[in-house]
């Protein structure tokens, strides 16, 4: 009874973690966690802000081509809710307002809730040029829409 133990009689461990195991683990996981969520943030901004801006500038060009096709088109480009329509002859053609992320702020200029941009049967703009910035968080575009209708990506 008082003898020690041998090689072959120590009792088996049993497979697991210990708490100890357990506790690291999760430690480095929360600290991953926190170096990787800020850029995480500002990576899913960036790309709400980039998909808006890209989805005006498919909207502007829609409406040119539906302008030269048609006669005449006019996008409209709300700010609250974000959204955007291209509208022929009083008839709403294409809508875009689920395609715009509720976290993006467009900002139509100052005391804009709303712009409308006309294009002719040539498709050339009747407007006067209009600056259109969409943010999330730290992240901002910039759509610029000349007199002519020509877009500008920044």
């Amino acid at each position: 009874m008082g003898a020690p133990h041998t090689a072959r009689e120590l009792p088996v461990m049993k497979r697991g973690t210990t708490l100890l195991e357990a506790l690291t683990v999760l430690t480095l996981v929360a600290i991953m966690i926190g170096v990787a969520g800020p850029s995480a943030r500002r990576l899913r901004d960036r790309v709400a802000v980039v998909s808006t801006r890209e989805t005006l500038v498919g909207l502007i060009a829609e409406a040119r081509m539906l302008a030269i096709a048609r006669g005449g088109a006019t996008v409209r480009i709300g700010r609250v809710p974000p959204s955007g329509a291209v509208v022929v002859d009083g008839e709403m053609v294409l809508e875009v307002s689920e395609s715009i992320p509720r976290s993006v702020e467009l900002d139509l200029g100052p005391g804009r809730d709303s712009v409308r941009l006309r294009y002719d049967a040539l498709g050339i703009g009747r407007v006067a040029s209009t600056t259109i910035r969409a943010r999330a968080g730290a992240e901002e575009r910039t759509v610029v829409v000349s007199s002519f209708g020509r877009v500008r990506r920044r």
